[in-house]
């Protein structure tokens, strides 16, 4: 057994030179993680251990899920998304934001003695899915509906096999985005149609809870 991502073991080495038969051979990993579509308020805490013994291996692992209740990430998406802003277009990109998070969660620990209140806990459906738009038109004929940009949070658009809301569509025309590394809500735009925890009338909201649990079973 090796440590993958070069991290060494905890205790026990075996190369090709050396292969320490008494002891098994333990590694752990840590790592702070946004998922992709988590809130920007949250992230998670992971930990990984192995031990391998004379072929035989068992693995424990465990993950914190903290909700910080402020904008740490800056966005919902981690990398490269062509309609709304991501993580990487955050000054810094996604590694600097890691480390904001580490630092605001082990804050957080230490306050509460490790014990975190509810409200603080990852939970679906507590924040609401606003995206921050890119300045760019995604239809040719936006200059259109210019006159209903002061509404286009609000305004819906039928296009073929969906309805869709002028703020996302139009964001250049109805001055619907801005630099990614300037927060404010008037800026943003909640997002309606998605795969789930969506719907017309209160747009989406986050699935935190059910996202930490996924990525801890396959971390």
């Amino acid at each position: 057994m090796r440590c993958k991502g070069g991290i060494s073991p905890f205790k026990g080495m075996c190369t090709k030179q050396h292969c320490d038969k008494t002891n098994p051979q333990v590694c752990l990993k840590m790592k702070v993680v946004h998922v992709e579509m988590m809130s920007p308020m949250s992230g998670l805490l992971l930990f990984k251990r192995s031990s391998c013994f004379k072929g035989k291996c068992s693995v424990f692992k465990t993950g914190l899920c903290i909700d910080i209740g402020q904008n740490v990430w800056g966005s919902a998406f981690n990398f490269n998304h062509e309609q709304v802003h991501s993580i990487s277009d955050m000054k810094g990109g996604y590694l600097a934001k890691q480390k904001l998070f580490g630092y605001w969660a082990s804050m957080l620990l230490k306050k509460y003695k490790n014990k975190l209140p509810k409200q603080h806990q990852c939970a679906d459906g507590r924040r609401k899915f606003w995206v921050q738009l890119q300045c760019r038109d995604r239809l040719p004929f936006c200059a259109k509906f210019l006159k209903h940009c002061p509404n286009a949070d609000r305004v819906r658009l039928t296009l073929p096999g969906k309805e869709v809301k002028l703020a996302q569509y139009c964001a250049k025309t109805c001055k619907k985005c801005q630099d990614p590394n300037t927060v404010g809500k008037h800026k943003w735009a909640l997002l309606t149609n998605g795969d789930v925890g969506c719907d017309a009338k209160n747009g989406c909201t986050h699935q935190d809870a059910t996202l930490a649990r996924l990525a801890t079973v396959n971390f």
